[in-house]
């Protein structure tokens, strides 16, 4: 197991209040959650009724699959067991020295070794949504994307957004076409400085890829800050892994639905602060949600001008989306400017 590289490495996740469904079909892949409980109760450590046991499955490319067995879904329980498996006349099977078992349909089922005893359990495939998906706008927000069109962004150098809208809804990344097309990150043509975002992204499966090439974008305020887009499902939550304030923080928790998920960021973002002489005095800050779950709060912002015109207090920018060479899909995407003591949008009490 220690061959298992970096990038198909899995990491426990914390709930909050997220719905679970169970998944009927196995669908085009079988990476994904899983959950169910150890059929051998009443042992340490599962000295309770209807012990929980839950798994990530990683689509690692070439029929190649990585699993992840926990006692509990996102608690933090730590890693019970890791083995690798391949998928083979369509199931998969998979084994290492204390984990064995088999995926077929929606169902994962084995036993785990632990203390020279064996341990058997069957999960059930299953899907989170996060609880602020779909989440409707205020009143006084400032509607960026409902599938309506591209007025409030401009592309690269002043061209016109060449995105395409999907299903009604729905803003697909043209990903670049090296020596055809070039990168095109789309801007707000309204800038801001204090303001709440909320935005939902799905990525696709790119199982071949690792690290960086593997769904990469970026929710970026300009000369500020990036949150990172990337398919980090089942990683470590590393400085530049998906909800990483990118190059500066890790997540605290990593948030990460499977590929071609819906998922969420709701981000609070303040833009640094100047004196009346233009002298920068703070600096920016943001907290950011990531499918429902506080993953930083009032991060410190280092980056931003030096110094602005006398007079001017506050630094506006735009909000850009990163074109980085990937096709993915973004929806629902508003904004609420925020002033003062104005109230965060009803749906940050709901997920605190």
């Amino acid at each position: 197991m220690k061959k298992i590289t970096k990038q198909i490495q899995l990491f426990t996740l914390l709930s909050a209040g997220m719905m679970f469904i169970t998944v009927l079909t196995a669908g085009q892949s079988f990476h994904g959650d899983y959950q169910g409980v150890f059929s051998d109760q009443g042992r340490y450590p599962l000295n309770k009724k209807h012990a929980s046991c839950a798994a990530q499955v990683i689509d690692a490319g070439n029929n190649n699959y990585v699993i992840h067995l926990t006692e509990k879904l996102y608690t933090g329980a730590g890693i019970l067991g890791r083995a690798q498996g391949r998928m083979k006349e369509g199931s998969i099977v998979f084994e290492s020295d204390g984990l064995s078992g088999t995926i077929e349909g929606n169902k994962l089922t084995g036993q785990l070794s632990f203390r020279d005893q064996l341990l058997g359990f069957e999960l059930t495939k299953t899907e989170r949504i996060s609880p602020t998906l779909g989440a409707a706008p205020p009143e006084d927000a400032i509607i960026l994307f409902d599938g309506q069109g591209f007025d409030p962004w401009i592309g690269d150098g002043e061209r016109p957004v060449q995105w395409k809208i999907l299903n009604g809804d729905e803003a697909e990344v043209i990903p670049v076409t090296l020596g055809v097309r070039p990168k095109h990150d789309i801007y707000t043509r309204k800038k801001f400085t204090d303001v709440y975002l909320h935005i939902e992204f799905k990525l696709p499966l790119m199982a071949e890829a690792t690290g960086q090439q593997r769904a990469n974008s970026g929710v970026i305020f300009e000369e500020v800050g990036e949150i990172q887009i990337l398919d980090s499902y089942g990683l470590e939550g590393d400085f530049n892994e998906c909800g990483a304030i990118y190059r500066n923080s890790p997540p605290k928790v990593n948030m990460a639905f499977p590929p071609m998920s819906w998922q969420t960021f709701d981000i609070i973002f303040s833009s640094p602060s100047y004196d009346k002489n233009g002298n920068r005095v703070g600096d920016g800050k943001m907290t950011v949600y990531h499918n429902g779950v506080r993953i930083h709060h009032e991060y410190p912002l280092k980056r931003g001008p030096a110094q602005l015109a006398p007079g001017e207090q506050r630094f506006p920018g735009s909000i850009r989306l990163q074109d980085h060479q990937n096709t993915l899909w973004f929806k629902n995407i508003w904004a609420v400017e925020l002033d003062g003591d104005q109230p965060l949008p009803g749906i940050i009490s709901q997920i605190e």
